[in-house]
């Protein structure tokens, strides 16, 4: 029987013709399979707004979806087209204009398309369900509400097939070369803010309501934990933002569980990440809980002081944009920041470094008075430094210790300060560590920043400080010695100690002095070494030795019959030393000298009772040293070692002339020859005027 009118008929036996559509579609003949996809396609456009087609539009998308995977090239672009008229109708239907039957739509397409169609690894089918459902979003106004929870994740996840295969390929050529992979993993993270998708998880945003942030925030935090990849994890980071600058307060149930899963992301190999995800915390902190906040403080405490240099770094990259972000937050805490940022300034990293600066400035905290408001949090986590098996944890802890007591000097509270200096002795014992050495400068800071006259003043053991010092002075590793000179030469300096001049000389010395022969060597080697090797003084720990020498015969209660035998060895030595280290001699010279002329002590600025030596031990002292200092007075090569040798000569001629000390004649000669001699061939104008000056000394008073 003949068909009279095809649209009448088509009416009369639509549920037919779809059932059979749906029967055939995939069957095993393709031609039959294109029919029935090309029928479909026609179906739909001529009967768009038909409820029985629109109760179908779920099963066609299955179906078409499928299809467009056939083996089959001409079934597949005919799925295609077929599956651009069902776009468009579903567009179309899923409209804010059509009410409860545009909710209905949305509601039954909606998850067909986010399941079956974005998640596709099928680029044809994935590309089709995201143009579709962007613009149903478009369109959908409120009606999207109840799905924002399904679409946001699922937009998310289909970030990562978004981005081109290429960017991927690029960023494994480059994983060697460090700078530039972060440059482009950077580059990577912008692009896919730019992606349409963000346009659509912005709208949905801003349709989540109280219901749906209860569904939607543990997904997110499932989807930070197990999501691979740059692009995915930067869209769900910017999400997360999204939320909290849309959301804000209601937002605070959720930000603990959004923090934890953040943490996760936080620890991800990509630099481009690892920035967004601190920035992210930054935003996101601003409304969570007080015990959120102290939370996730204590993460990132707990991390910097146990993780690597990398999340050192990261940690303290998240404070910083904290502090921006949040600084009214971060004003309530300032007792958990501020100790981590003074901790922080003193890293061994200098990039480290200068980040932690900046939250310092950022904090608007005076030095002085924010370490005394909160130094015993300065103080506990100093102590929990010191104590940690990493090295550089135990040298930056020291290094913090030794800031605060410059910055408090006097006022440092005493029960802090002999607590913190028993720290700091307990820290010294062990074995010796590249570094070691800044426990022993925080330890010499500790007893001399409080001016006062000895340890005891402090209600310290003396004899234990002291024995401290010289035990490490035994050491056999020289630079870690030559540090812990230097250090115990300050605390001489800077504080009245008893007498311990004979473990100084044995120490000094031992630097000194050429070692003794081996009594094993044979004759043969050890005519070999003599005319290989001549002893001189040029290392870095005999420059220490030779400066504490100086500085510690101030201790010395004995320095009458001593003093002789000093000026001896000073002076002889002076004639195997290096330029710089005849300069640290002339210091240590200057050191003897001061022992017995009206000084003030360099340390402290009080004045010295010089020691009473007669006349005769003066000439004695004076003529032993002249000829050495002499002799740097003939440097035509360092300005500095003639500055200072002509210095300390005049100094000895104007010691002689006001305590009435005669010198023998030929001494006097020696000096003004050499003196002259420096003057006639000196450049520099205000060594040349010295010279000058102890010239006409010598010619009013020594003639």
């Amino acid at each position: 029987k003949a068909v009279v009118s095809t649209q009448s008929t088509g009416d009369k036996y639509l549920k037919e013709i779809i059932s059979d559509l749906k029967s055939n579609i995939h069957t095993r003949l393709w031609r039959t399979r294109e029919s029935c996809s090309n029928a479909l396609g026609d179906l739909v456009r001529t009967r768009a707004h038909d409820d029985n087609v629109l109760a179908e539009m779920p099963e066609f998308w299955v179906l078409v979806l499928k299809l467009m995977d056939d083996i089959k090239e001409s079934v597949r672009k005919s799925a295609a087209k077929t599956a651009e008229v069902l776009s468009k109708t579903s567009i179309s239907v899923c409209n804010l204009d059509h009410g409860a039957r545009g909710a209905r739509a949305i509601s039954t397409i909606l998850p067909v398309l986010l399941d079956s169609g974005i998640t596709s690894s099928i680029v044809e089918v994935q590309t089709i369900s995201i143009v579709t459902v962007m613009k149903i979003s478009e369109n959908a106004g409120k009606l999207l509400s109840p799905h924002v929870h399904i679409i946001i994740p699922a937009f998310i996840s289909a970030s990562a097939n978004i981005e081109p295969k290429a960017f991927g390929q690029i960023t494994t050529m480059v994983s060697g070369k460090e700078e530039d992979r972060d440059k482009l993993e950077a580059a990577r993270a912008a692009i896919a803010l730019t992606s349409p998708l963000i346009a659509v998880i912005d709208k949905c945003i801003r349709c989540v309501d109280d219901s749906q942030l209860e569904v939607l925030v543990p997904k997110l935090s499932s989807l930070a934990k197990s999501s691979v990849g740059l692009t995915p994890r930067v869209t769900l980071l910017h999400t997360v933002s999204l939320l909290a600058v849309y959301k804000q307060q209601d937002l605070t149930p959720w930000v603990g569980k959004l923090m934890g899963a953040l943490f996760v992301v936080l620890q991800d190999r990509s630099s481009a990440v690892r920035d967004k995800c601190s920035a992210t915390i930054a935003v996101l902190i601003r409304y969570a809980k007080p015990s959120t906040v102290d939370n996730v403080l204590d993460k990132l405490q707990s991390w910097y002081l146990e993780k690597d240099d990398v999340t050192r770094l990261l940690v303290a990259t998240t404070l910083s944009k904290m502090t921006n972000s949040a600084p009214d937050l971060v004003r309530g805490v300032h007792v958990r920041i501020v100790p981590l940022a003074l901790y922080g300034k003193h890293s061994s990293d200098s990039q480290e470094k200068a980040v932690w600066d900046i939250v310092w400035l950022e904090l608007g905290v005076s030095d002085q008075s924010a370490v005394l408001l909160h130094l015993e949090e300065i103080s506990s986590l100093s102590s929990q430094s010191l104590s940690s098996t990493s090295w550089p944890h135990r040298i930056q802890g020291a290094n913090t210790l030794a800031a605060t007591a410059t910055l408090l000097g006097s006022s440092y509270p005493p029960q802090y300060l002999v607590a913190n200096v028993n720290l700091l002795l307990n820290s010294t014992t062990g074995r010796t560590f590249p570094g070691k050495s800044a426990i022993l400068a925080a330890l010499s800071k500790f007893l001399t920043a409080p001016k006062r006259t000895s340890l005891s003043d402090l209600g310290l053991d003396e004899a234990n400080v002291v024995g401290v010092f010289l035990r490490e002075t035994r050491k056999k590793d020289c630079e870690y010695v030559s540090q812990v000179m230097r250090a115990f030469g300050d605390l001489l300096l800077g504080v009245e100690v008893s007498d311990c001049w004979e473990s100084i000389w044995e120490i000094c010395s031992s630097h000194l002095l050429p070692k003794e022969e081996d009594e094993d060597e044979n004759n043969e080697n050890k005519e070999k070494r003599k005319k290989t090797e001549m002893f001189t003084i040029q290392s870095v720990v005999q420059e220490s030795a030779v400066l504490l020498l100086g500085v510690g015969w101030r201790v010395c209660q004995e320095k009458p019959k001593r003093i002789i035998n000093l000026c001896e060895f000073l002076a002889g030595n002076m004639r195997i030393c290096t330029w710089k280290i005849q300069i640290t001699m002339l210091c240590s010279i200057q050191h003897v000298l001061q022992s017995f002329l009206p000084s003030s002590n360099p340390g402290t600025g009080q004045k010295v009772t010089p020691v009473s030596l007669d006349p005769f031990q003066r000439q004695n002292i004076y003529e032993t040293l002249l000829p050495a200092i002499l002799r740097c007075v003939d440097d035509t090569k360092h300005v500095a070692v003639r500055g200072l040798s002509l210095k300390l000569t005049f100094l000895i001629l104007n010691s002689c002339k006001s305590d009435e000390v005669q010198m023998r004649e030929e001494v006097v000669k020696d000096v003004l020859v050499h003196v002259r001699d420096q003057v006639s061939m000196e450049g520099n104008h205000n060594l040349k005027a010295q010279g000058i000056e102890i010239v006409s000394l010598l010619e009013k008073n020594f003639s």
